[in-house]
């Protein structure tokens, strides 16, 4: 199993990936779900999740700077950003800081776990 961190303000887009999706049929485990990055970052130095999910608007710290504490911290974990900006400067700096991938919102659930999968391998 594959663990898995979500950082995602949106409560309905939260609620959604934590019980639409049987996490554990796929191969992975949802260690723990944050709505802000400040709580985020406290899940991901606690589990050291394989795969971090981060919106990239939140409070206290964005998904970008996800990325690079992740990148720097644990360069072994992937961070797939889910998203609803698709600015070219946030895809610029997504690609700089090695994001996996960058999914735009509203995004099927079975797109999302094909990701997941390729991320995993």
């Amino acid at each position: 199993m594959h663990s898995i961190v979500i950082l995602e303000d949106d409560y309905i887009v939260r609620k959604a990936l934590a019980e639409n999706i049987d996490w554990g049929k796929h191969g992975f485990v949802v260690k723990g779900i944050a709505e802000d990055g400040e709580k985020g970052l406290e899940l991901i130095n606690k589990y050291r999740p394989d795969i971090i999910v981060s919106d990239i608007k939140m409070p206290f710290a964005d998904g970008l700077e996800i990325a690079r504490y992740v990148r720097d911290k644990y360069p072994e974990s992937r961070v797939v950003l889910l998203t609803g900006y698709d600015e070219f400067e946030f895809i610029q700096e997504a690609l700089r800081l090695r994001v996996y991938d960058y999914v735009m919102k509203p995004v099927e659930d079975e797109y999302l776990i094909s990701v997941l999968k390729k991320a995993a391998e």
